[in-house]
């Protein structure tokens, strides 16, 4: 079977990098959990892997959602071993 391209319309891009910024700035006044899951996803959409994982690492006591969209990220990364160790602490 053939994969078929998937690419997000110029605006919802746009509604994720809108959200990413608004994210960034309520991270910087509150140390809570879901905000920062909240941009890590945001920045995963737009593709900015490294930003993703470094929202995800400043989550204190991660859960297994945060460990699974941590391996996740090392897998697109082709990063087979962190993926495995993060799968294994979720």
């Amino acid at each position: 079977p053939m994969a078929i391209p998937v690419t997000l319309p110029r605006a919802s891009i746009a509604r994720y990098e809108q959200a990413s910024a608004l994210l960034a700035r309520a991270c910087q006044s509150s140390n809570d959990a879901n905000v920062h899951y909240m941009l890590a996803m945001a920045y995963k959409r737009q593709g900015k892997l490294s930003e993703a994982r470094a929202a995800l690492r400043k989550i204190q006591n991660p859960d297994a959602n945060v460990l699974l969209q941590m391996a996740l990220l090392s897998l697109k990364e082709d990063n087979l071993p962190q993926a495995e160790d993060e799968l294994a602490r979720a």
